[in-house]
């Protein structure tokens, strides 16, 4: 599976962007975070994740502010 951060849900990928694991391997029942570091940006930013057998979902992120 790939993750990426995008400007609302059908926009463009967030840049610069630091994620802790953008290609992870997600089995059944399991559940995975993934940290992604960013900017702040105007909008409603959204996790996007691709993989077999899925296609694009988007998904509402939490989001928490690091100074």
């Amino acid at each position: 599976m790939r993750a990426e951060v995008t400007h609302g849900a059908d926009g463009n990928e967030i840049l610069p962007i630091t994620y802790d694991d953008n290609y992870i391997t997600v089995f059944p029942h399991e559940i995975w975070t993934i940290v992604a570091r960013f900017a702040a940006v105007p909008g409603d930013p959204r996790l996007a994740a691709l993989g077999p057998p899925c296609e694009w979902k988007a998904i509402t992120l939490q989001s928490k502010l690091f100074r």
